[in-house]
């Protein structure tokens, strides 16, 4: 029995030793492999460095063949990120001629999600039919973000299939994603009128509708003022501070009354909207409101007012100057709290 212990002892000690030696051996390869593609980095840098001289298209050509694709598409790109103009363009174009986009269009397809996200990025300086089509199929990703990425990359492109069929695609119940905003953001202006249909669709998220209501905001166009302006109406806060938000970037002066009532709606996000887009616009109308507005309960929306107020001119200064010298209360440190955020800077 006990000779039985020392020798399962001996072999678990053995096995033990072995691991130990296996993951010594396996760490050297990984720096050795580490060390290796340093070397070779250096040397494509040194080859690119080289071409932004000479521009000698056919020596940069053959000088990347000698390197693994996966390495030339990460060093090159990273490389033209610092670059304009024909430098750029003579780069890009040479990896097009040696086929480097078919590699990246199958890191797209087998990737892991850091991959592909990063292979639709590089893909968008390929405009080519090819690149649409892989655009389109990432559409279909198991991941979210893949779709998200694939969607806005076709924005880019001009060739983003209808944002209602996008959106079904992309799958959009439940979720809130910051790269959603970018994607309605990066719609041409000339399909403003798919967003409107959007922002004013009740069966889709409030996030969603938010957001297309943000990008029609960005977009600057008055003619859709009275349609967004109807989704004041809307039961939801979140569209509804979405709504003050994009006519604060809008600035047409038919939304100044919308505006200045705004300041009073019984929600804080909606009041921190208007007041931020008073100040944004500098509405001297909103002098009083604003004032008011350095008593509520929310300190966001207290700071986002006083700021606005100084934003006003002399007539907002003097506003807070006034206040800030009255009796103690939330008003007066609003106010003076502002006043010597100012005097600091």
């Amino acid at each position: 029995m006990l000779q039985s212990i020392w020798i399962g002892t001996a072999i678990l000690a053995l096995i033990s030793i072995g691991v130990m030696i296996a993951l010594m051996v396996r760490r050297w390869f990984i720096d050795a492999g580490k060390a290796n593609d340093a070397v070779l980095q250096k040397q494509l840098r040194q080859s690119l460095m080289e071409f932004t001289a000479a521009h000698d298209e056919d020596a940069l050509s053959e000088a990347l063949s000698q390197f693994p694709a996966p390495l030339v598409i990460e060093v090159c790109f990273q490389f033209v990120e610092v670059l304009r103009g024909d430098d750029r363009e003579q780069i890009v174009r040479v990896l097009a001629a040696a086929g480097y986009p078919d590699e990246i269009r199958r890191q797209l397809l087998n990737g892991q999600e850091a991959q592909k996200l990063s292979a639709i990025e590089r893909l968008t300086s390929f405009p080519y039919q090819d690149t649409r089509k892989a655009l389109l199929a990432a559409l279909n990703d198991r991941k979210r973000e893949v779709r998200i990425a694939a969607s806005i990359a076709l924005a880019r492109l001009d060739a983003l299939p209808p944002l209602a069929e996008t959106i079904d695609r992309i799958g959009v119940r439940g979720q809130r994603s910051r790269r959603l905003i970018e994607l309605f953001r990066s719609v041409p202006t000339d399909r403003s009128d798919e967003l409107i249909a959007l922002a004013t669709n009740r069966d889709l998220p409030d996030f969603v509708r938010a957001a297309a209501v943000d990008a029609l905001g960005h977009t600057g166009q008055f003619g859709y003022i009275a349609e967004i302006e109807a989704l004041l109406a809307d039961p939801h806060t979140e569209v509804q501070a979405a709504v003050i938000r994009a006519l604060g970037l809008i600035g047409h002066p038919r939304s100044a009354d919308t505006l200045l009532v705004a300041l009073d709606n019984p929600s804080w996000e909606v009041r921190l909207e208007a007041a931020s887009a008073a100040g944004r616009l500098g509405l001297s109308a909103a002098n009083g409101g604003l004032a008011r507005l350095l008593n509520d309960d929310e300190w966001i929306v207290r700071y986002t007012a006083a700021k606005s107020l100084s934003a006003l001119g002399d007539e907002g200064q003097q506003t807070l100057v006034a206040l800030s010298q009255g009796p103690s209360s939330r008003t007066q440190r609003s106010a003076a709290v502002l006043l010597a955020e100012e005097n600091r800077a």
